[in-house]
């Protein structure tokens, strides 16, 4: 019978990681582009509304922008970060550039009512369900 050896599986699965991130950092490094920024998020769904939970760390509510048209709710940003001229990287892992996540909703959206808060950069964003009220294309962040 074959005897597994489950910490050198692990062990060669972490150096094939860290030899690709490696070549990354050295692609991105030459280009001089970043991978971009896709914020992470949860939706979840209550009896009376939807909730969407963004990731936006590093962000103010200023650089975020919320619309909501035609059923689709879209969230956009700009996430960046500022280093002296010259500045050398021993290591670059934050994500930095521009962002836009769209969702369509269901029908039965209130969209008047759609409310959003940022705290500690974490942006919530309630979408109330079974509403008739007029459209509305801009949401601002409380």
């Amino acid at each position: 019978m074959s005897h597994f050896n489950f910490s050198e599986i692990e062990q060669r699965l972490n150096e094939l990681g860290e030899d690709f991130s490696g070549f990354m950092d050295r692609v991105v490094s030459k280009t001089g582009k970043s991978g971009g920024f896709m914020p992470s998020l949860d939706v979840v769904k209550k009896d009376d509304a939807i909730i969407l939970i963004i990731d936006l760390p590093g962000m103010e509510k200023s650089d975020v922008v919320i619309s909501h048209r035609d059923q689709v709710l879209s969230v956009s940003g700009k996430r960046s970060t500022s280093y002296a001229d010259g500045t050398e990287f021993l290591k670059k892992e934050r994500s930095t550039g521009s962002f836009n996540r769209s969702f369509t909703l269901p029908e039965n959206v209130n969209s008047a009512d759609i409310k959003a808060s940022m705290k500690q950069g974490v942006l919530e964003i309630t979408v109330p369900l079974k509403g008739d009220a007029e459209e509305s294309e801009t949401i601002i962040i409380e």
